[in-house]
């Protein structure tokens, strides 16, 4: 059985958790990358070829052309790039969490864990590009120091699914804003270039294809992994009540935080990635509002830990 001492506020600042959390940051900046060129190629095309070909209706073959190549550039390059820095970066994650967490690593569930030199490789790269490991420090910075392992976990647990599924949701919001936005002003030209059925197929529609099946695809992702999000936050604060009304066992308490990760994982490993810049723009709110809930259920465990204590 695992140690039920909890040292998590101490352990995630170590060199080697640092070290993890490093590597994992690179790994997902660059997947962020082939992100930013997939949303970038539709919205250009959509941008470019209206106005271009209002100017010069002989360009319609090659923005039909360009339609054509931009998906099959996304699922034959894009794709395949993004899915293997994705897993690596995830299953980083994973050992970052099973050892600061306290949990075993599922091999079965996951696999193989990644090796020392592939963390500490990404944690150079991440290092030799003047990351700010600042803000690597404190990654669960709630007031359960003295809190029992088991409920310590679920706690972090819960906040990772809790920011994972609010972050998401706002960023879907945003991609069906930005699409419908570039959609009609690409449509507004055709129109008021007065092109005819044939060149508007191709000098309006083709282009913009790309764009809104992107847009309709990451939306329907985003908001996928978010409801998965707080389908996993539903399910952490239900063992968190059993456990919290001593219905569970600490040995099921664990089982059911392992059976947890096995899901937080396989989110991590197959939703898309969340652009840096709008972590880092919610991170000082959201990071309030997920500390101050820990730390209110911390209160409420220990109340009833001292109640029974008395009794």
């Amino acid at each position: 059985m695992m140690s039920l001492q909890n040292n998590i506020a101490s352990e995630q600042n170590s060199a080697r958790k640092l070290d993890q959390l490093a590597a994992k940051t690179e790994l997902y900046a660059g997947t962020e990358k082939l992100e930013l060129l997939q949303a970038c190629l539709p919205i250009l095309n959509a941008v470019i070829w209206p106005p271009l070909l209002a100017w010069k209706p002989g360009l319609s073959v090659w923005s039909a052309l360009s339609g054509f190549a931009v998906p099959v550039f996304d699922a034959v390059a894009c794709e395949p790039l993004q899915a293997l820095w994705k897993r690596q970066a995830a299953n980083i994650q994973e050992l970052f969490d099973c050892e600061l967490l306290g949990l075993a690593w599922n091999p079965v569930g996951i696999g193989e864990q990644p090796n020392e030199e592939e963390v500490a490789e990404y944690a150079r790269r991440f290092r030799r590009k003047g990351g700010d490991e600042s803000k690597l420090k404190d990654w669960y910075s709630f007031k359960f120091e003295d809190l029992p392992l088991p409920f310590a976990r679920l706690i972090c647990q819960r906040s990772n699914c809790w920011w994972d599924a609010k972050l998401r949701r706002y960023y879907a919001n945003i991609i069906v804003a930005l699409t419908s936005i570039l959609a009609v002003f690409a449509l507004a030209i055709g129109l008021v270039a007065g092109l005819t059925l044939e060149k508007f197929i191709l000098a309006v529609v083709a282009p913009i294809a790309p764009m809104c099946l992107w847009g309709i695809r990451e939306f329907k992702r985003q908001r996928s992994a978010a409801e998965e999000g707080d389908r996993l936050l539903r399910h952490a604060e239900a063992v968190w009540r059993e456990g919290y009304n001593g219905k569970l066992s600490k040995p099921e308490l664990e089982k059911a935080s392992r059976d947890l990760q096995v899901h937080i994982y396989h989110r991590r490993r197959s939703t898309p990635v969340i652009p840096a810049w709008l972590y880092s723009l919610h991170r000082p709110e959201y990071q309030e509002l997920m500390v101050k809930g820990g730390n209110e259920m911390i209160a409420r465990y220990r109340t009833k830990h001292d109640q029974r204590s008395q009794e």
